[in-house]
Parts: C-alpha cells; sequence; structure tokens
C-alpha cells in the first residue's frame, strides 16, 4: 500500500510538474522548439519543380493605407513563366540559388567601391515584383533586392544593355513620361547619380515601403507596397547611418538566442565599427543569413547541441550544420530569435531556419558564416511582412502579414 500510495505521489508531482512546465512555456513570448513539417516540407520540394504550378495573389493581411500608397504583386523566382524550363530536380534547385546567391554576396560586398550593377547580369534576384510602368504601362519584372540603394531599369536607347526577358522600356512611348533634370533633387540626392543628354537617368521616391516574402519554394504571392502604414504588432528596430556609406540600412541587432538561451558573444560583434566596417543589414537579395565567423560558430554550436537527437547528415554547399529527417514526419527545432534594442525579438519559425536541400530529407541549418558584415537574408525574412521607415528612421518586422 505504501508503494502504491509513493508511486501515486510520484505520479501526480510528475503530472503538475509538467502543468507547470506547459504554463511557463505558454506564458514566455516565444517558444523555444518549434515542430517543423517534413512531410509537408518535402511535398513542397517536389511541386515547386512541376511546370504545372504557376503563381497565385495571396493577400491575407495587407498593410493598411493611405491615399498615396502604392501596392505592387511581388512574387518568388520559382513562379516566373520561364521558372522550371532549366531545372528538373530540387537538387539542382538549390546549388542554383545557392551559386547565385554567391554571386549576389560578392556582388552586395563589391558595392562600397564600385558602381552600380544589375544584379540580373549575374542572373541574380530571388523575388520579383510585375511593374506597370508609363501610360499605357509597360509591364516588367523587377528584382527586389533592398541591398541595392537606387529603384531602376533599363530604357531606350539602351547602348549596353545586359538581356533580359521584357522588352526595354520605352519612354518616348509613354504619355507621362518627363525627365528629369541632371540639377533635380531627386537626381542630386543619388550617390552616383548619371546623365544623358542633359537628363538624369534614375528614381522613384517614398518615405516607407514594406514587402512580405512568400515562401520561396511556394507558387503563392505578396505585395510590395510603398506609403502604407506599418502593422500595429510590429518589432520596431532602429535604422542606422553607415558614416562611410549610403549604400546600405543598417538595423540595430543586440543578440541571437537558440532554443530560448542567449548565445554569449560581445554584442561589439554585431555592432558597426567607427570606420563604417561590421554591422548588420537586412537584405531581400541576399539568400541566406550571414553572420560574422566568430558570432556563426557559437550560434551553431549552440544549434547542434540542442538537435543532438536529429540524425545527422555530413554538410552541403556552404552548410556546414545538416540533418537526414528522411525517416521523419516532423523533427522537433529549436528557435533561432534575433534581438534588437530595448529587448525587442523577432523568432524564426522552423522553416525559416532549416530548409530542404534536396528531394530526399537532408535539411540544413540556413545560417553561414562571414567577414565582418553580418545580413539577415531573405529565407529568415519569409512570412513577415518587413516594413523601412525613413522619415521616422527604423524597421519593422511583423510575422505572419504576407
Amino acid at each position: 500500500m505504501k508503494t502504491m500510495a509513493l508511486l501515486k505521489s510520484c505520479i501526480t508531482c510528475l503530472i503538475l510538474s509538467l502543468l507547470s512546465i506547459t504554463c511557463s512555456s505558454s506564458s514566455s513570448p516565444h517558444k523555444h522548439f518549434q515542430i517543423l513539417d517534413v512531410s509537408a516540407s518535402l511535398e513542397q520540394t517536389r511541386q515547386i519543380i512541376s511546370p504545372n504550378s504557376s503563381p497565385t495573389i495571396t493577400n491575407h493581411q495587407p498593410p493598411p493605407s493611405s491615399s498615396n500608397s502604392l501596392s505592387l504583386t511581388l512574387i518568388p523566382r520559382s513562379s516566373l513563366p520561364s521558372a522550371t524550363t532549366t531545372i528538373n530536380n530540387y537538387t539542382a534547385l538549390t546549388l542554383s540559388r545557392l551559386a547565385r546567391d554567391q554571386a549576389h554576396l560578392q556582388s552586395l560586398l563589391s558595392r562600397l567601391e564600385s558602381p552600380v550593377k544589375s544584379g540580373l547580369s549575374q542572373d541574380s534576384g530571388e523575388y520579383f515584383a510585375r511593374v506597370g510602368i508609363g501610360r499605357p504601362a509597360a509591364q516588367l519584372y523587377m528584382t527586389i533586392d533592398t541591398g541595392s540603394d537606387i529603384t531602376w531599369l533599363q530604357c531606350r536607347p539602351c547602348l549596353y544593355c545586359y538581356p533580359q526577358s521584357d522588352p526595354v522600356f520605352n519612354p518616348r512611348a509613354s504619355s507621362t513620361y518627363k525627365d528629369l533634370t541632371c540639377l533635380s533633387p531627386q537626381c542630386v540626392s543619388l550617390r552616383a547619380s548619371t546623365c544623358l543628354a542633359g537628363g538624369c537617368l534614375y528614381q522613384i521616391k517614398a518615405t516607407s515601403f514594406s514587402y512580405c516574402l512568400v515562401d520561396r519554394d511556394s507558387n503563392s504571392s505578396s505585395t510590395l507596397d510603398f506609403n502604407s502604414t506599418r502593422p500595429a504588432d510590429s518589432v520596431v528596430a532602429p535604422l542606422l547611418r553607415n558614416p562611410s556609406t549610403d549604400v546600405y540600412r543598417y538595423v540595430g541587432m543586440t543578440g541571437i538566442r537558440v532554443g530560448g538561451e542567449a548565445v554569449k558573444f560581445p554584442a561589439s560583434l554585431l555592432e558597426m565599427g567607427s570606420d563604417g566596417s561590421g554591422g548588420v543589414i537586412v537584405d531581400s537579395g541576399t539568400t541566406v543569413t550571414r553572420l560574422r565567423r566568430e558570432v556563426y560558430g557559437l550560434v551553431r554550436d549552440a544549434f547542434r547541441n540542442k538537435t543532438k537527437e536529429l540524425p545527422a547528415a555530413g554538410g552541403y554547399s556552404l552548410f556546414d550544420t545538416c540533418y537526414d529527417l528522411s525517416s521523419l514526419s516532423e523533427a522537433r527545432i529549436p528557435t533561432v530569435a534575433f534581438e534588437f534594442g530595448g529587448g525587442k525579438t523577432v523568432a524564426l519559425p522552423a522553416r525559416n531556419t532549416v530548409i530542404p536541400v534536396d528531394g530526399g530529407g537532408k535539411f540544413c541549418l540556413a545560417l553561414a558564416g562571414s567577414g565582418k558584415l553580418s545580413i539577415i537574408g531573405n529565407v529568415q525574412q519569409q512570412g513577415m511582412r518587413v516594413t523601412y521607415d525613413f522619415a521616422n528612421n527604423f524597421i519593422a518586422f511583423s510575422p505572419n502579414k504576407c
């Protein structure tokens, strides 16, 4: 009887302990672990290379608009009309993405000292907007790249055009086209303005813009919005300016958490140096988030320590932390969260943390090491509305606002 009573007591204590853990977990701002739907991810890898996939507009929660706002449809590269003509398996798709990402990264880093270059000339660009320019409107695909400092398109006459699938825009065919002079405020404000026959070759003006990047493997679309109001539940972080260059917008990132625990490293490793080096930028054109090597090593090790129950697999391309999830329908993934000033945190969904690299069940941690500059890439931004407010110098992250 005493043994039975003791057993009941232990069971009661265990139940109460579990309840206590559940209550504690539910009251925390973010779950320390999340469930990755492996089966659904692998099914999506099979569908994305299907020639029958086509983009569909899905704007579940559009941002509040104002009288001078503009909204454009935004789609991933895989949903472009010709996206599946040369890709016949997911491994090839992944390798092509990573090759473009590496080319884009090198271009991004070189812009500090080089003239503006087209990302498309390097087959870059992972998200595109279909934009109507002029009247009557000429429909053009434009790359969405927040790592570039200007918005521009090729126009006739074009002496050194790079190849593009759409016809080169003819400004003389538009009844609303008007030249800006080289001395206009819009042209003078550019870092590297260019003139042709007394006319400025660039720009568009907006005090704010936002976008939401849908899953790169989906055939869905979202929106790119100008002069719209940020969602009320946004996590706001300061936009910082680099005294050495106006090319990029930096964000005040202060730390990283893995599985609810802060990864310990000096905050200075994420800060911009007095010489303008280092710091963190948010770039929709970079696929994989790059962290300063010292920071990446610590984040990776923390992630590995919390995924020891998952079957490890060899590295893949630039990824050094991979898992064989082919025998699992679900996987328990530690939450990776980015910390900003004032204790504000953005937690990444499991699908933004580990991604499939083939169609057979190999998944990898979608982070990599870099030099002094850290970059929050588009894999980690998926499913979030990212708002840039230049009038008030902040960037805002709003999960689930596509």
